[in-house]
Formats: structure tokens, sequence, C-alpha cells
């Protein structure tokens, strides 16, 4: 996404995406497995939707995007994936997004940090062993730059994000 117009779609697209999110993981067979395993029903969704595919295509190339606000975005976006989807997809697909969100908690731009930390709040409230993994290779560094960040700003986003950390680890 270079040019303006290309950005602010996909921004656009990205913010649909984190509102559909509960949405979308409904009509996402991965996740209709984990709640059939809770509620023995089911999926009435005629259409699928690949929360792991989302994540791949779409999210986690904006998190790496030059644009700050794109980078924002793609952070919020999978915020909010992780907070309504029980499964965000296969092996791989939690521990490399939570390894990103992690790296992001170093960016340049405030903002960026702060979504980033909210972020990694929802990734860890998950209790998924392979975001705990991922954390904890970062432990560390995530724990410094969360301490910047609050000093640079104080956030209670930010705040429940180290809280979450300590909690965890």
């Amino acid at each position: 996404a270079k040019d303006a117009a290309a950005c602010s779609n996909q921004d656009g697209a990205l913010v649909l995406l984190g509102l559909m999110a509960e949405y979308l993981a409904e009509l996402d067979p991965l996740q209709a497995e984990v709640k059939a395993r809770k509620r023995r029903g089911k999926s009435k969704a005629q259409h699928s939707v690949s929360i792991e595919e989302l994540i791949s295509r779409y999210v986690r190339p904006a998190m790496t995007s030059q644009a700050a606000f794109l980078r924002l975005r793609g952070a919020w976006c999978l915020g909010r994936f992780a907070h309504h989807a029980p499964k965000l997809g296969r092996p791989g697909v939690a521990g490399g997004a939570t390894c990103d969100c992690v790296r992001m908690l170093g960016d340049k731009e405030l903002p960026v940090r702060v979504v980033a930390a909210s972020c990694l709040e929802d990734l860890l409230s998950r209790e998924d062993q392979e975001v705990h993994a991922a954390v904890g290779l970062q432990l560390a560094p995530a724990m410094e730059q969360l301490l910047v960040t609050l000093a640079d700003v104080q956030s209670e986003d930010v705040a429940s994000a180290l809280q979450r950390l300590v909690q965890n680890f």
C-alpha cells in the first residue's frame, strides 16, 4: 500500500475486519470445531471464513507497514480477533502474530506502542500456550518497552497490559 488512497482503503478494510471480528469468528469452521466441543451442536453458517487467512493476508502485513496508522490498525485488528476467536489458526499463527505484537511495543510512534500493548493484553488473556511461549522468549524486552511507554504516557491500556504480563509471568 504505497499511495494515500490505497493506504486509506486498507485502513478501512482493517476497521471493518476488526468491527466484524465476532461475526467472522462464527463463520470460521475452525472456531466451530472449538465451540462444537463445548456445545455438541453443528454450525449453522452457510459461508465460511478463515480467521487464520485474514490474519496472514491482511492483518500481519499491516503490522509491518511503513505507514504508522496501518501498523496501529493492524495491531488493533489482531487484538479484536484475539478477543473474539477461540483459535487464531493452526499452530504457529498465534505465536507469530504475538511476536509481531511484542516487536511493535518498541515502535517509534507512541500511538502504535499503546495499541500494541492493548493487543498484547488481549493475546495474553487467551491463556494460549503458544502466545505465552512467544512472549516468554521476549519477556525482558517486552517488559522494558511497556515500562518505557508507560513513562511516556500514563495510559490505562499500557498499565493493564503490564499488569497482565506480570500476572502471567
